[in-house]
C-alpha cells in the first residue's frame, strides 16, 4: 500500500495529513506557527517536529512515496524533520496559492484571495504563481485578521472617545483583556512581545460583534472583502487573466461574517461580471490529497464520485462543517 503526506504551514499553525492510495485519512499532526518572518527558526523547527511526530507516531519508518508541502518556512528543514520518522521518496514544494486552489475548488488554474493573519492574492496557472499584496502588517495585508483586528480596536477607541459610532467592540475588548479603563489597552498592545498576534486575535471579537448584529463590526468585514476584491481585480488586469477566471477565498478570516464574501463577490462582478467567485470546499492541507487524486485520472476539477469519497473520508477538513 502506498502512503503520502500533505503538509500545510503558515503564520498560525502547521498541519500534516497522512493518507493512502485508497484515499483514507490515516493520521493527522498539528502544531504552532512556522513562518520564519515572525517566529524564531528554533521554534519553527520545534513546531515542525511536534507536528510530524504526532502524525507519524503510529507509522514510524514507513515509506512515503510522495510528500506535498506548502509553507513560507524552509522546506529543506521540513524534509530533514520528516526524514527522522519516515523514508521519503519524492518531495514536492507547492506554492501557497496552488495548495489552496487545489483544496478549495479542485482546480489547477485560478486566483486565490488569502485572508489569514496576513493576506495576499495569488494568480495560479498550475504550478506557476504570481502574487499581489502580502506586504506584511506594517505595509499592507489589507483584509487580513491583523487588519480587521486593528480596525476593530480603532473603532472601539473612537466609540469610547465619542468621535465614532457606538459599538459593542469597546465592551468586548475590555472584557477580553479585563481592562478597568479603555486606556489600559495601550499597555496590552505595547507591553507584549507579539503585538501582531494580540491585534490579530481581536478579529475574533470583531466577528462576534458582527454576528451579533453590530453594524460597525459588519462594516469592517464588508470593507475587508472590498479591499481584497480590488486587489484581485488589479492582479487580473496586471497578469491578463481571462474574464471567466475562477476566484476563490481562502483562510479562516472569511468565516468571520458572510458580508465579507458577499461584498468581495459584488465588487469583482462589478468589474469582471463573468468571473466565478467561490468559497473553498476543503482546508488548504487537502491540496496534496486532491493533487494525488487528480493524478489517477479523476479530472480537473475532480469528478463527482471521487469528490464525494474525499468529502466523506476527510470530513474533518471541510472548510465549513456540515452543520453550518
Amino acid at each position: 500500500m502506498g502512503y503520502c503526506l500533505s503538509v500545510d504551514g503558515g503564520g498560525t499553525k502547521i498541519i500534516a495529513v497522512l493518507f493512502d492510495h485508497d484515499w483514507n485519512c490515516l493520521a493527522v499532526g498539528r502544531s504552532g506557527p512556522i513562518n520564519p518572518n515572525f517566529t524564531r527558526l528554533k521554534k519553527v523547527e520545534a513546531n515542525m517536529e511536534a507536528c510530524i511526530r504526532e502524525c507519524l507516531k503510529e507509522h514510524l519508518h514507513i515509506k512515503l512515496e510522495t510528500v506535498y508541502a506548502a509553507m513560507p518556512g524552509p522546506i529543506d528543514l521540513l524534509a530533514d524533520v520528516i526524514g527522522k520518522y519516515a523514508h521519503v521518496g519524492e518531495m514536492h514544494a507547492f506554492s501557497e496559492g496552488y495548495m489552496c486552489l487545489l483544496a478549495g475548488i479542485q482546480r489547477r488554474r485560478g486566483i486565490v484571495a488569502l485572508a489569514g493573519t496576513g493576506s495576499g492574492i495569488f494568480g495560479v496557472r498550475e504550478e506557476i504563481q504570481t502574487h499581489l499584496g502580502g506586504w506584511g502588517s506594517h505595509l499592507g495585508d489589507e483584509g487580513s485578521g491583523y487588519d480587521i483586528g486593528r480596525q476593530g480596536m480603532m473603532a472601539a477607541i473612537q466609540s469610547f472617545e465619542g468621535r465614532g459610532p457606538v459599538t459593542m467592540l469597546q465592551e468586548l475588548i475590555m472584557q477580553r483583556w479585563q481592562l478597568k479603563h479603555m486606556g489600559d489597552i495601550i499597555s496590552v498592545i505595547y507591553g507584549t512581545s507579539d503585538t501582531r498576534e494580540v491585534i490579530s486575535s481581536c478579529s475574533l471579537l470583531v466577528s462576534k460583534a458582527a454576528m451579533s448584529g453590530d453594524e460597525v463590526a459588519q462594516g469592517i468585514f464588508a470593507a475587508a472583502g472590498e479591499s481584497l476584491a480590488l486587489q484581485v481585480c488589479a492582479l487580473m488586469n496586471r497578469d491578463a487573466f481571462d474574464e471567466q477566471t475562477w476566484v476563490m477565498a481562502a483562510g479562516s478570516v472569511w468565516k468571520g461574517h458572510p458580508l465579507m464574501f458577499t461584498r468581495f463577490r459584488e465588487v469583482i462582478w462589478e468589474k469582471h461580471p463573468k468571473t466565478v467567485a467561490e468559497m473553498p470546499l476543503f482546508e488548504p492541507v487537502m491540496g496534496g490529497v486532491v493533487h494525488e487524486a487528480m493524478g489517477t485520472g479523476a479530472g480537473d476539477p475532480l469528478d463527482g464520485p471521487m469528490l464525494q469519497w474525499l468529502k466523506s473520508a476527510f470530513e474533518a477538513f471541510l472548510y465549513q462543517p456540515k452543520d453550518i
